[in-house]
C-alpha cells in the first residue's frame, strides 16, 4: 500500500509539473505574438506595437513640455538637441487635445489615433499630423516609404516632437549647462515664479536674493543649495568663479518654441 501511495504522489507531481510547464510555455508564446508585414522589397518583418500607456513612470507635467512639429515627410525632429519624438500614444493624445480642445483634429472614429497596419509603412514614426488630423503610428521600426500613398490614398505627414521647457543649469555657476545654446536664464521674476510652481519647487516668502548675496548666486532664477528652494536674483551678472553658490533654473529659448502647441496643418 505504501508503495502504491508513493507512486500516486510521484505521478501527481509529474502531472502538475507538466501542466505548469505547458502554462509557462503558453505565456512565453503569448509574449511573442505580433503583427507580420511585408516591406517594400517583399521581405517579411515582425512588428511590435509600441506601448500605449506609461510604463512605470509619471506623465510629464504639461506645463513643462512643448509640442513641436518636426520635419515634414520624415521621422525627424527639427532640433534633435532639445526635441525628441513622442514615444507613447497617451502623450500623442494629450498633445492633440492641447492643440484642439474642441476635438476637431481627432480622426473620425479613431480617438486612439491608431492606424491600420497596412498604412504603417507610409507615415512618420509614432505621433504625427496629416491633413489637420492627428495619428499615432505604432510600427516597430522607422518607416522609409513616406513619399508614396498608403492604401487609403493618403501619404506622409509631419512628426510631432516634445521638448522640455525648464532645465537645471550647472551647479555653482552662471551656466545653463551643455545646452547653453538652446536654453537661457530666466530673467523675469514672474516667469521664475511660474517655473517654480510648474516644477513643484518651494519658494520662500522673501523670493528675491538679498542685496548682500546678489554677487554670490547665479543671476535670475536659481535654486538655493541649502534649502532646495527657488529664488530670484535681480543682478544681471550674478556670481563668478569660486564665489558662486546655487544652480541656475533655465528655460528653452523662444526661437525653439515658435510652434508651441504643434497646431495647424
Amino acid at each position: 500500500m505504501a508503495c502504491f501511495i508513493a507512486v500516486l504522489v510521484v505521478s501527481s507531481i509529474a502531472a502538475g509539473s507538466a501542466i505548469s510547464a505547458d502554462a509557462d510555455h503558453s505565456a512565453v508564446m503569448r509574449r511573442h505574438v505580433g503583427a507580420v508585414q511585408l516591406d517594400a522589397t517583399g521581405e517579411m518583418k515582425v512588428i511590435s506595437a509600441a506601448r500605449s500607456t506609461p510604463r512605470g513612470k509619471m506623465k510629464p507635467d504639461e506645463c513643462n513640455v512643448n509640442y513641436i512639429k518636426g520635419k515634414q515627410g520624415t521621422n525627424n525632429c527639427t532640433d534633435p538637441k532639445t526635441q525628441t519624438l513622442i514615444e507613447d500614444s497617451w502623450q500623442c493624445k494629450e498633445a492633440a487635445e492641447r492643440a484642439c480642445p474642441d476635438g476637431t483634429c481627432f480622426s473620425a472614429n479613431n480617438t486612439d489615433f491608431q492606424l491600420d497596419m497596412y498604412s504603417w509603412e507610409h507615415h512618420p514614426w509614432r505621433c504625427y499630423q496629416s491633413e489637420d488630423k492627428w495619428f499615432y503610428n505604432p510600427i516597430g521600426y522607422r518607416p522609409q516609404n513616406l513619399t508614396g500613398n498608403d492604401p487609403q490614398g493618403k501619404k506622409g505627414g509631419t512628426p510631432v516632437c516634445v521638448q522640455v521647457e525648464y532645465i537645471n543649469g550647472t551647479e555653482d555657476s552662471n551656466s545653463c549647462g551643455p545646452d547653453d545654446g538652446e536654453y537661457e536664464h530666466i530673467m523675469v521674476e514672474s516667469v521664475c515664479h511660474n517655473a517654480a510652481t510648474c516644477l513643484s519647487q518651494c519658494r520662500p516668502d522673501a523670493f528675491r536674493t538679498p542685496d548682500a548675496e546678489m554677487q554670490n548666486t547665479p543671476k535670475g532664477c536659481h535654486i538655493v543649495p541649502t534649502t532646495g528652494c527657488v529664488m530670484f536674483n535681480t543682478h544681471t551678472t550674478g556670481c563668478t568663479g569660486a564665489s558662486c553658490s546655487g544652480k541656475p533654473l533655465c528655460a528653452i529659448k523662444q526661437e525653439h518654441t515658435t510652434d508651441h502647441n504643434a497646431g495647424g496643418s
